[in-house]
């Protein structure tokens, strides 16, 4: 066990693609090596859609098959935190960890790129054995995981272009696919 070890904040250093770059997003993790701090706003199991401040955002269809949050210190195109999909074990509401990058559900949200990084757990998770993350077992996204998530985000799109229209909100809402960090 390591000893006096403290976790800092850092936001990683490697942008998603030329596309990024042009359209300023937020830096991402190219590599599965590399770790986000998450807080989670839905937890597994939850139907409630939180903002990243706390406040309800509205009720989902059916309970969420993730814990779902957003990456600290970092801001996506449409002024919220970068997301994020944490898969495995039901995590509580408010819930700060350190998770591994797999990869990006790419996701259009009212004509805003609104992507989210896919992130596993592994069984260490405390935060100041980051030093010695090459010796954490490596948590991998199954084929199941795959295809939930790429059913619930076919599903989630309509419904999230219903929720934006009722709000007044108008441009495509749409899922486009999955990147792979490995």
């Amino acid at each position: 066990m390591v000893k006096d070890c403290k976790f800092t904040n850092r936001t990683p250093n490697v942008r998603d693609s030329k596309l990024s770059r042009s359209l300023n997003l937020p830096e991402i993790p190219k590599k599965a090596s590399e770790f986000v701090e998450v807080v989670i706003e839905v937890p597994k199991g939850s139907m409630v859609k939180r903002r990243a401040d706390g406040s309800l955002d509205f009720f989902l269809p059916c309970p969420c098959p993730f814990n779902y949050g957003s990456v600290k210190s970092t801001r996506a195109l449409d002024g919220d935190p970068l997301d994020a999909i944490v898969l495995g074990d039901p995590l509580p509401y408010g819930h700060i960890g350190t998770w591994r990058v797999k990869g990006m559900l790419k996701f259009m949200d009212a004509g805003i790129v609104d992507n989210k990084l896919v992130c596993v757990q592994t069984s260490l998770q405390t935060n100041c054995l980051l030093k010695q993350a090459a010796q954490w077992p490596q948590g991998e996204i199954t084929i199941l995981d795959w295809i939930a998530l790429n059913f619930i985000f076919s599903a989630y799109s309509p419904f999230k272009q219903l929720v934006n229209v009722t709000r007044g909100v108008h441009g495509v809402t749409s899922f486009i696919g999955w990147e792979s960090h490995e």
